[in-house]
């Protein structure tokens, strides 16, 4: 008997996923479409497909949404957000992101690339300009190239990408 109710609900898991799948498969992500709330208002437009992820433009902010996010409502593709409120979750990831970045972007901060490598230590804050302390010498980067991940400080590329530039930038 309990075999048998395995089963059963091994066969409901797999059909709801089936069923899942051509749902999204059915609805409208392109780009330029307009994606509505769980009360029909707009929420905004569809910037960009990527990887799986629907970049929406709310008209005020862009966010990434996975594109599991997205059903098929009467008038389009819809999520369970009203703009009003999209944007406030957005606001309230820049605003965790902006202390995140704050309190890890120190003097002395070991920093690594996006792509986990380690480049070297912050040093100088001024400003918008932070220098950065790399093992062939100081290099003065942006605040806006750098973010943080769950392992700490990061700066928005690759080691390939930063030691490309400084190639370039040198000769």
């Amino acid at each position: 008997m309990k075999f048998f109710k395995l089963a059963a609900a091994a066969s409901v898991a797999i059909m709801s996923t089936a069923m899942a799948a051509q749902a999204e498969d059915a609805v409208n992500l392109a780009v330029g479409t307009t994606v509505f709330g769980p009360q029909g208002g707009e929420v905004g437009t569809i910037e960009q497909v990527v990887d799986g992820n629907i970049v929406v433009n709310t008209g005020t902010n862009s966010a990434p949404l996975p594109a599991a996010s997205f059903v098929q409502g009467e008038k389009g593709p819809m999520i369970g957000f009203t703009q009003a409120q999209l944007n406030e979750a957005i606001e309230a990831a820049k605003a965790q992101a902006n202390a995140a970045l704050a309190s890890a972007l120190v003097s002395g901060a070991a920093l690594r690339s996006i792509d986990g490598v380690a480049l070297g230590t912050v040093g100088e804050i001024e400003g918008d300009n932070v220098t950065v302390n790399l093992d062939t010498g100081p290099i003065v980067l942006p605040k806006s190239q750098f973010a943080t991940d769950a392992d700490g400080l990061i700066v928005r590329f690759t080691a390939e990408q930063l030691r490309a530039a400084l190639s370039q930038a040198a000769g």
